[in-house]
């Protein structure tokens, strides 16, 4: 039996599987670097490969564990799904298949734009995307066409506003991944770190974890909007008074932070 080896590995500034769309977004403009293997002869192998716009990218989930027969999506009616009617990562053999825009090739880099893919992504294949083949908008899409793609609208309270820009100010950019995530799955959903919460005065609350930040918004499902509160620490008192250390290195920016907005 042959072995499977990488190509390649892809470099990107993306680290966080929960920071990740689960499908490339052109409006999020993400840009990466496939790096091929040297001495493999792949110079020569990827030879008129920039005529094509896009390309298919066979890639391993790196960073699944296990493989799960049945799967909860993001987007779901409510049930597990068997995990080959799904594009979930926890696979038998944790491999995915990702469409992205070719930007350009020098030597043996690669670059590609509007991907879902994480840092240090071992790529083992590439193919070109060909439209006549490829593309068939009228099949059938299983139970995915029962749930609705609409995004949600976002808008950003005044006190959250401010917290963000602060936050701006110091380096700390939430609003990408907030957005992205909470434009497509609002809903209560544990492994992307969303939980409900009770807020006095305030209904439908949910807290969703973004790193060591905790973001409170109100979900209105039925015009499918979603409310950004505020942005508050994640961590706890014991942390903040200097009582319990912490594995990440942000912990006087919390205090900083805490001054401001909470004292």
């Amino acid at each position: 039996m042959h072995q499977l080896n990488p190509i390649g590995i892809f470099y990107c500034e993306s680290r966080e599987r929960y920071s990740q769309p689960h499908q490339p977004q052109r409006e999020q403009a993400k840009t990466g670097t496939i790096e091929l293997m040297p001495n493999q002869n792949f110079e020569v192998a990827i030879e008129d490969l920039l005529g094509f716009e896009k390309i298919w990218l066979i890639f391993q989930f790196h960073k699944a564990e296990h493989w799960k027969p049945k799967v909860m999506p993001p987007r779901n009616d409510g049930f597990k799904k068997g995990v080959f009617s799904t594009r979930s990562p926890h696979r038998p053999n944790r491999l995915g298949l990702s469409v992205v825009d070719l930007v350009d090739i020098e030597g043996l880099s690669v670059h590609v734009l509007n991907h879902d893919l994480l840092d240090g992504t071992p790529i083992y294949d590439i193919k070109p995307y060909l439209p006549y083949c490829d593309a068939h908008p009228q099949a059938r899409q299983g139970w995915t066409q029962a749930v609705s793609d609409e995004a949600y609208s976002i808008s950003w309270c005044d006190r959250a506003h401010v917290q963000h820009l602060w936050l701006l100010h110091k380096g700390i950019d939430l609003q990408p991944l907030i957005e992205t995530t909470l434009s497509l799955y609002p809903k209560l959903n544990a492994k992307r770190r969303i939980r409900s919460i009770v807020r006095e005065g305030e209904s439908n609350c949910l807290e969703l974890a973004v790193k060591t930040w905790r973001l409170v918004y109100q979900l209105d499902e039925v015009n499918q909007e979603v409310s950004i509160i505020e942005i508050y620490s994640g961590y706890d008192h014991a942390s903040l008074a200097g009582e319990r250390e912490s594995k990440w290195d942000d912990l006087p920016l919390h205090r900083d932070y805490m001054k401001v907005f909470y004292v």
